[in-house]
């Protein structure tokens, strides 16, 4: 049987959950059934990335480095795709505006995964194509998570089969469970911008290290905050920030308890990972985030931009006995997430479209 080709545009790779998403399902994509085409427009951060991608075999071309898609992006962009000559594309981010001029021309389909929820998941031209496209003839929508798909449908305003769902998994053999004990040791992994707000964490950890002094703070990644959180944590040898990594895994095992304060989110692969990691978790209840993390199970749920809020959490986690419930909930609720069955689920979307194109 001949392999089905798949063109996967996004960006570039870096420390992000879009990016770690795409990772994940590109090495679960079964090889014997897929030929994969991944194709970035920028500099790649997390090199790491798609240097374990290559060693697997993946083939990765690079255009650019295009900031934003004009005229000779798309050029460029299209110039692959004639050559690779994909059966379907799978776009990320930026990705569906690089490639969908190219699909729409030639009639390939185009699967989208919305990777926020609307209206930020897509370019304004992007979601204009896709209302057009109004029964997914070209364009397919992919939400992450069931309460991102629910959203996109009202958004759309579209019948509910027009968005599908495939929730994010990640390789649940790479974490590793870390210790519970002890005193609290928070971290956030992530891109350092306003949305992720580790600013407020920031913040709120200072108040909250006045009442424990024997208390951490980890923030991993990098992004246009870092420079501000580094003058912010005013030399604190309790505030570790040490810049994007490759072995996060690592860095979650000397946590016990996971924070997210992101004002927007689909389905954070980072709170998917630290679970995984048996971390308790505290984040803003945004997106899909209740879809994975049940308030007062596997953590605690708070309202988005409340610094009250988040401290008022995370001094609960002090309880040591609180902290080490939660977490063993935590590690047994991750593996609902697994990068296995999220490969399957994105197969099953090829094939389909492949066969009413």
């Amino acid at each position: 049987m001949e392999k089905i080709k798949v063109a996967i545009t996004l960006p570039s790779f870096a420390l992000g959950g879009a990016q770690r998403m795409v990772y994940e399902l590109v090495r679960r994509l079964d090889k014997d059934s897929f030929e994969i085409c991944v194709i970035c427009f920028e500099n790649s951060v997390a090199k790491h990335l798609e240097e374990g991608l290559r060693s697997d075999g993946i083939d990765i071309r690079h255009i650019g480095p295009f900031h934003k898609i004009r005229f000779e992006a798309l050029r460029q962009m299209a110039a692959i795709l004639d050559d690779f000559s994909p059966d379907v594309v799978h776009a990320h981010l930026g990705g569906s505006q690089a490639a969908l001029p190219w699909c729409v021309i030639h009639r390939v389909p185009i699967v989208v995964t919305l990777h926020t929820t609307m209206p930020k998941a897509l370019n304004p031209l992007v979601e204009k194509m896709a209302r057009l496209d109004s029964h997914g003839k070209v364009i397919k929508l992919v939400a992450v998570s069931e309460e991102t798909r629910y959203q996109a449908i009202r958004h759309f305003r579209c019948n509910s089969e027009r968005i599908l769902e495939v929730d994010n998994g990640i390789d649940l053999d790479e974490y590793f469970p870390s210790n519970s004990g002890g005193s609290a040791v928070f971290i956030n992994v992530g891109t350092q911008n306003e949305n992720k707000n580790q600013a407020m964490l920031l913040s709120a950890f200072q108040i909250v290290a006045g009442n424990h002094p024997d208390s951490r703070l980890i923030l991993v990644g990098d992004g246009p905050e870092h420079d501000a959180l580094l003058a912010a944590s005013k030399g604190d040898s309790r505030i570790v920030l040490p810049g994007s990594v490759t072995n996060v895994a690592e860095w979650l095992s000397r946590a016990n308890v996971y924070v997210q304060c992101s004002y927007r989110e689909a389905m954070p692969m980072a709170v998917i990972e630290a679970m995984a990691s048996g971390l308790p978790v505290i984040t803003t209840n945004v997106g899909g985030v209740g879809d994975v993390v049940r308030d007062g199970r596997e953590g605690l749920l708070i309202e988005p931009g409340s610094k009250g809020a988040l401290v008022g959490a995370m001094e609960r986690f002090f309880d040591a006995g609180f902290r080490s419930r939660m977490a063993s909930s935590s590690l047994l609720r991750a593996s609902c997430f697994s990068s296995s069955e999220m490969a399957k689920g994105y197969e099953r979307i090829y094939l389909k479209a492949v066969r009413h194109s």
